[in-house]
């Protein structure tokens, strides 16, 4: 595989041979192997004891590999008990070759040609003194029109096709990172919701770097892609499952699996998929700048009314429960049409009065706007604040902001009034955006602005409304401007 013939690399790999027969001998002793073929991925800790590491193979392969890389091994004493850094990759070593063996019948033998590709694959990370690292993230109701890959700036959307069951998915992962079944010792939750795209964040780590520092800084990219997505698509999609880990198949740490979604929350009540296309790169960058750019005091403040909203928008997806999500989204909208004003007033009223004034369109007039956030803001309030809320109030609330569902038990009405909310936090926090940076409506997300008062004037009020859509417009996102296509129901 091109590397250099270096008395020291001849040493690696014929210790590492010689410590692959044992390390098997050693599996099977303690009946971790054979191994099933859907049961190939092995954990040190979880599946056997790491006894192997006592034998003399292990310690030469140790020893060859510190000589032969003194720049990324320790080689000065340790102290007792104190394990070398050597020694992760040669547990990697051999939990890879567990996985790539199954597929055989008889007992591994170093000649093998996995055996040889295992070893080059360790050889070369280490010679190149870098690593690749990926995360991956599964989410539902997203897909992209050509149903091929999309790159989004410094994230890839990989579309699932459909039908697409659990194996399937696993296995597009396992294309970016070998080992991502080790993530889970049992199958990864069930993406129930259909369509399914893989997100994929990915970038090189230098040996010296912590790993885990840079898997998370892939996962804040990813978590960012979905701000975007969901603002300027308005998709119903949530982060199903992820695992992050390396692309290579020999790694001195395991993949990181995480459930997000939780495996018995059964499919969404509501669907609307967010169709992404390369047309839409420029805007998500420009939208992406904007929030960049979003001059926000965070100095001595715990956290910023700003980013805050944001989490909120965000937190609202995550959760199985529909009050949780619509009081997230209620402390959203505060967070982003209340935040950075001189206004003393009712915190409804201005919430109200701001919404209809800022984000009414012919297809959704100021009214509307008004009398819902009032509604949903009557709910949320008495969910926050210990009142009783009977049935027949909620169900009166609900007709009233969506009276095209009026469902028996009223939970798929909850669930469509939750998306209205969403849908006018997001289109709020568009607005926000864009107002913000403009020259001239001077609503900026630090000191005091008297909003109520401009809004009070009619030619204003034009003016804020026409600057934001605007903005976005010249973005290309004049579609995001309006309100989301109608979503479908799970039941009707």
């Amino acid at each position: 595989m091109g590397q250099r013939l270096d008395p020291a690399l001849v040493e690696v790999r014929s210790a590492a041979e010689a410590f692959l027969r044992v390390g098997f001998r050693e599996l099977t002793r303690i009946r971790v192997l054979p191994v099933p073929m859907f049961g190939r991925f092995i954990k040190l800790g979880t599946h056997y004891a790491g006894s192997v590491m006592y034998e003399p193979e292990f310690v030469a392969l140790e020893k060859a590999l510190r000589q032969a890389f003194p720049e990324h091994f320790n080689i000065a004493p340790l102290e007792p008990g104190e394990r070398l850094p050597a020694s992760h990759w040669i547990f990697g070593l051999l939990e890879a070759a567990v996985a790539a063996s199954a597929a055989y019948d008889e007992d591994p033998d170093p000649n093998w040609s996995f055996v040889a590709e295992l070893i080059d694959d360790l050889l070369e990370q280490l010679q190149a003194g870098a690593r690749g690292l990926v995360h991956c993230r599964v989410i539902s109701h997203l897909t992209t029109s050509t149903m091929e890959p999309v790159e989004f700036e410094d994230v890839t959307i990989i579309p699932v096709p459909d039908p697409a069951f659990a194996p399937e998915l696993m296995r597009m992962v396992m294309r970016e990172i070998p080992m991502a079944r080790q993530a889970f010792l049992d199958a990864p939750p069930i993406a129930f919701d259909h369509p399914r795209a893989i997100v994929v964040a990915r970038s090189n780590s230098s040996m010296g770097r912590d790993p885990f520092a840079a898997l998370e800084a892939l996962s804040r990219r990813v978590d960012r892609f979905l701000l975007l997505s969901r603002l300027v698509t308005g998709t119903s999609g949530r982060a199903v499952w992820s695992i992050s880990g390396s692309t290579g198949r020999v790694s001195e740490f395991h993949p990181l699996g995480k459930a997000i979604a939780s495996a018995n929350s059964g499919p969404q009540m509501i669907k609307r998929v967010g169709v992404l296309s390369d047309s839409l790169v420029p805007g998500f960058s420009a939208l992406a700048k904007a929030i960049d750019d979003a001059e926000v005091t965070r100095e001595k403040r715990m956290f910023a009314s700003f980013d805050f909203a944001l989490a909120r928008f965000t937190r609202s997806y995550a959760s199985d429960d529909l009050a949780d999500s619509l009081v997230d989204l209620a402390t959203s909208m505060e967070g982003i049409l209340l935040g950075g004003d001189a206004g003393t007033e009712d915190v409804g009223l201005r919430l109200r009065s701001r919404a209809a004034a800022l984000l009414a369109t012919k297809s959704d007039p100021a009214p509307t706007i008004y009398r819902d956030v009032s509604d949903l803001y009557s709910i949320r309030s008495k969910l926050v604040h210990g009142s009783t809320l009977e049935i027949k109030e909620l169900m009166r609330l609900l007709r009233r902001v969506v009276p095209d569902h009026d469902d028996k038990f009223g939970a798929e009405s909850f669930a469509f009034a939750v998306d209205r909310l969403r849908d006018l936090v997001r289109r709020a926090i568009l607005a926000r955006l864009a107002l913000a940076a403009d020259q001239k409506t001077h609503w900026t997300f630090q000191g005091t602005t008297s909003v109520d008062a401009q809004l009070s004037d009619d030619s204003t009020r034009q003016v804020w409304r026409s600057v934001w859509r605007a903005t976005m417009n010249s973005h290309g996102l004049d579609a995001a401007c309006e309100p989301a296509p109608k979503a479908e129901g799970l039941y009707f």
